[in-house]
Formats: C-alpha cells, structure tokens, sequence
C-alpha cells in the first residue's frame, strides 16, 4: 500500500495545505453568520452527495472485467444526472416554501448553485472509484490539489471584492466541479472502446448484480451523512447562524487532517485490497492487522494534540471571534480520532460486500445524534454542552463498527 498511499497522501496534504493556509484569510475576510451559511450549504451537499448514486460508484473497484466498471459507472452518473435535475425542479418551483422546513432559509437566494454542485460533486465520487481502479493515484492527486487551488482562490478573491455570502458558495462550486472535469478527461482517454459499448441492458444488469449496495449501502450512506454534518444544521436551528458557523470552522478544521489521512489510507487500501480480492491472493488479513495498529497510535496521539491545543491555536490564528471554535473542536477529540480508525478500515465491509453491518453502524450514529441533539433541545443545553453530548454520543457507533470490521477480517481469515 506504500507508493499508492505515498502518492494520493501527497496530493491531499497539498490540497490540504492549501486550505488551512486560506482559512486564516477567509476567516477575516468573512463572519462566522456568513461561515454558518456555507456551513449548511455545504452539509445539504454532503449528505446528498453521499446517496446520489445510491453507493453504486463503491462496486466500481470489484467487477473483474473492465466494461462491467464502466457501466457502473454510466449508471451512476445517470443517477447523478436524474437527481440533480430534480433538485433544480425543486428549487425552481417550491425552493421558497421547502428550504424554511428543512432549516435552509438562509442559503434560499442561492440555491440555485445547490443542483449544479450536486452534479460536480457526485461525478467526482463516481469517477474517483474508477480512477482508483485503474490506479489512477497520481491523476487523483493532482485533482486534491487543483480543487483546494481553485477553490480557496475564488473565495479570497469573491470576499475582497465584495460578495459575501455568494463568495464563499461559488468557491465551492467551483472546486468541486474542476476536480470532476479533470477526471473526466483523463478517464476518458483510458479506455475509448469501453465507453463506447455502454448498453443500456448491460447497465441494468450491473444494477442487478450490484443492488445490495444500493438497498444496504445508500440508507447507510445517507444516515452517515445524517450524523455527521445534520449537527451544524441542527446548531443553527437551536442556537444561531453565529454559533453554527464557530462549529462548522471547528469540523472543517479538524477534518483537514482526519480528511488528508483517511481518504488517502482507505483509498489505497481499498485499490491494494480490491486487487488481492481479485486474484485470489491471501494477504488482506496481514494487510489489515497491520494497517489498524499504525491508525490505533496516529489517532491517540492526534486526539490528544487537539484536546489540549485548540483552545489556544484557535484564537491566535483565525482571530479571536473565532476562540469558540476551539473550545468546540477540543470537544470533539475523542469521537474524531475514533472515526479516524474506523472511516479508514471501512473499505473491508465493502470489499467482502457486507453493506448490512455498515447500515447497523449508521442507524446507530443517526440515533445517537437524535438522542444527543433531542436531549439538548429538552433540557435547553448550552451550545458547549451539547457539543460534548453529541461528541460522546458518537464514539459509541463507531466502536461497534470497528467490532464489526474485526469480526468480517476474522471470518474471512478462518475461511482461507
């Protein structure tokens, strides 16, 4: 897994570089009411992402034959395409009578930019599943990079001249959208002849073979993208935008590095392993023992760093009306160096298709912000507390799911 992980590391801790290196800008150049708006744009968006193509784009690593990938992936980028038109329906007719029901008043003058980052957004999930077949790491890299480039560029640029609000929107429309055009052209040059023999009965029977993925993998999709951005919603809603945009900078943040390492650990463990699936070689429980003891020590370490750090580095660099943030983000040591672990060994339930256990994991991580957010609501918390109510909540889910993990690689183990 070495030169795959060295490889889309690299890009990401680029990309990543480059946001943390903005956001100190951004974050004088923009209040925490106007982050609390992007913070619920870009929440709505991950959710949405996650099921627009109802997981179908995590089968795109397995088929043994390359045209059955690439009908995968035509039907999730039909599945993109059909969702993303109905959204716009949706904001076009009803956007002013939806968006106050679902807490999402605040971004009703642009919500039109929602269907068309929708589109980009997804794409890019669905091609990067065939870049990391192909292994296409380099390519995938460069994209991490161009994304946080652009992305960041836009939204000091739109600030300094003036658009607020609509700023911050663009840029991430825009960064997600030139990730997703980069791939496209590169992907399309890999293989001609295969995209050409798209059918629609051939895409129909990759949807049979694959349906648990979408019947499994899609509510746990969506009930994981529930968990974890629905609480920078629901702090809006309890509290104000002020305080949803201080817990919204907090996850961004912390998600730099939980991001820079996860996405770049599962992704090459997902390609590596994939690639021993297919072969019938043995080696993904060696893989996988390994892997999770190296994650176990980064998360400690890494969890401890920010329990103790963020109240002080928060105020010095992104200013002192952003102290709140690291009282926040220290908050959320515990439950993200968990997530950290299991986020990064979840590739295995898909690789040996036991979307089930990954749905139990999510439903457990939707209650626990029901009953964390339903008691604050209740007992009329304090946003500090409710902060460490949801955080404690959710560490609880994602030690069951690293149980699950360890039971699917046992039982793998003691069939070979």
């Amino acid at each position: 897994m070495l030169r795959p992980f060295l490889s889309l590391f690299s890009g990401a801790a680029a990309g990543q570089a480059i946001v943390f290196a903005a956001a100190p800008i951004l974050t004088r150049i923009y209040s925490p009411d106007e982050f609390g708006v992007l913070g619920i744009f870009s929440s709505y968006l991950a959710i949405l992402t996650l099921v627009a193509c109802l997981r179908f784009e995590l089968a795109i690593p397995l088929p043994k034959s390359n045209r059955d990938a690439w009908q995968v992936l035509a039907l999730c980028m039909l599945l993109v395409a059909a969702l993303s038109v109905l959204l716009a329906v949706l904001v076009f007719v009803a956007g002013d009578r939806l968006l106050p029901i679902i807490g999402a008043e605040s971004i009703g003058p642009y919500a039109w930019l929602f269907p068309v980052a929708l589109f980009f957004s997804a794409g890019y999930q669905a091609a990067s599943q065939l870049a990391l077949r192909y292994r296409e790491y380099g390519t995938l890299a460069s994209t991490r990079i161009m994304q946080a480039s652009l992305g960041a560029f836009t939204q000091i640029s739109a600030g300094l001249v003036g658009l607020s609000i609509l700023g911050l929107l663009i840029g991430q429309t825009i960064s997600v959208g030139s990730g997703s055009l980069r791939l496209a052209r590169v992907l399309s040059r890999k293989a001609p002849d295969l995209a050409k023999e798209l059918k629609p009965h051939a895409i129909l029977a990759v949807a049979k073979r694959y349906a648990s993925f979408a019947w499994f993998g899609s509510p746990a999709a969506l009930l994981n993208g529930l968990a974890l951005h629905l609480p920078t919603i629901l702090i809006g809603s309890l509290y104000d935008p002020i305080t949803a945009g201080q817990f919204f900078l907090a996850q961004r943040v912390l998600n730099l590095p939980l991001l820079l390492f996860s996405s770049a650990v599962s992704q090459s463990y997902m390609g590596e392993a994939s690639e021993l699936l297919r072969s019938g070689v043995a080696g993904i429980n060696k893989l996988f023992w390994k892997l999770a003891m190296l994650l176990a020590a980064l998360a400690l370490l890494g969890s401890l760093c920010v329990y103790y750090l963020s109240p002080i580095l928060f105020g010095i660099v992104f200013g002192e009306a952003w102290s709140t943030s690291g009282v926040f983000a220290s908050l959320l040591a515990c439950y993200l160096g968990f997530r950290f672990v299991t986020t990064s060994l979840a590739p295995t339930l898909i690789i040996f298709e036991r979307q089930d256990l990954s749905l139990i994991v999510q439903i457990l991580s939707a209650l626990a912000v029901i009953v964390s957010f339903g008691l604050a609501w209740h007992q009329d918390l304090p946003a500090v507390d409710t902060v460490l109510l949801y955080s404690l909540s959710m560490t609880v889910p994602y030690i069951f799911g690293l149980y699950f993990i360890y039971r699917t690689v046992a039982t793998h183990a003691l069939r070979q």
